[in-house]
């Protein structure tokens, strides 16, 4: 009797546990899904403000304003944003802090646009094989977190 009840608990919790997992499991959103339209209306779902759309890109807010850029091929999405460099950031100062950057802040990179005097910042987001919608929302708040980290980086104040 006593093994029988045991038996009939342990089938209840492994079906718990499966329905649970059930209940829980994310959605792969696949590649070929993306698009500007797909990721306006998440942005939307998810309380983050889009502010343009084009055929390849939309622009958001999120702390920040960054742009969201997809691949021709749909492999990833750049997240990517551009600062303007006050006037006295020579050349060698610019590159000294995207070189401190990309050396002390993981996840994004900095690049150094002479012409332009701005630091642009990029990650890339692969979704080539699929992805979730809550690793799209960490992935936004994890460049947000390192671009607001890349500015303390920025101890002569350069970026405006």
């Amino acid at each position: 009797m006593k093994n029988l009840k045991k038996i009939k608990l342990t089938i209840v919790l492994i079906v718990s546990l499966f329905l649970s997992n059930k209940i829980v499991a994310q959605q792969l959103i696949k590649a070929s899904e993306v698009t500007p339209a797909y990721l306006k209306i998440f942005c939307a779902t998810n309380g983050i403000t889009v502010s343009e759309m084009k055929d390849n890109f939309i622009k958001i807010n999120n702390g920040i304003d960054m742009y969201l850029d997809i691949d021709e091929k749909n492999e990833y999405i750049i997240f990517n944003n551009n600062y303007s460099l006050s006037d006295k950031a020579t050349p060698a100062k610019a590159l000294e802090l995207v070189n401190k950057i990309n050396s002390e802040v993981v996840f994004i990179s900095a690049r150094y646009h002479q012409k332009e005097n701005t630091i642009e910042y990029r990650y890339y987001f692969w979704i080539k094989d699929g992805f979730s919608d809550q690793s799209l929302i960490s992935a936004l708040d994890i460049y947000k977190d390192a671009f607001s980290f890349s500015l303390d980086k920025d101890t002569e104040k350069l970026i405006k």
